[in-house]
């Protein structure tokens, strides 16, 4: 009796661990998209702030917002509306942090999450531009959910 409670034991371990090393591989990397840009509606929350809006070119119905006293004013200096931008991806449970990791519902929910994909992401690189001053932005997509930039 004794030794089949250490062999399931064990086995949850395993896993256990198993299931975390799964939700970690490939944690961090880098995407570029070619995306277009535009000038969006102004936000009277931030009036100093440009409406920047990036489109996925190979993903028309994805985009990204951006409210940047700078950053238009950086794009306008492009040749064209073409921009390439640098994203940095991360697995959806990049937010997971202290007790989280012992709340079953809390890991379920991750490995959910990461069967279907979901991820995180932020721009580090849009054109030449590593740094910009940004009051809010978002993401979002009309239409088809997929295809995803992040598929």
């Amino acid at each position: 009796m004794k030794n089949r409670k250490r062999i399931a034991i064990l086995a949850l371990t395993f896993l256990v661990v198993a299931c975390m090393a799964w939700m970690v591989a490939g944690a961090n990397r880098r995407v570029v998209h070619e995306m277009t840009w535009q000038y969006g509606e102004p936000a009277p929350e931030w009036p100093s702030a440009q409406h920047v809006v990036l489109t996925f070119v190979e993903y028309p119905d994805h985009y990204v917002g951006i409210y940047s006293s700078d950053l238009g004013d950086y794009l306008e200096t492009l040749p064209g509306s073409r921009v390439r931008v640098e994203f940095e991806v991360s697995p959806v449970f990049g937010g997971m942090h202290g007790a989280d990791w012992i709340n079953p519902l809390k890991i379920l929910d991750l490995v959910i999450g990461r069967l279907r994909g979901s991820v995180w992401y932020h721009e580090v690189r849009i054109g030449n531009l590593t740094q910009w001053r940004s009051a809010f932005s978002y993401s979002g997509h009309k239409g088809n959910v997929k295809p995803s930039p992040w598929d």
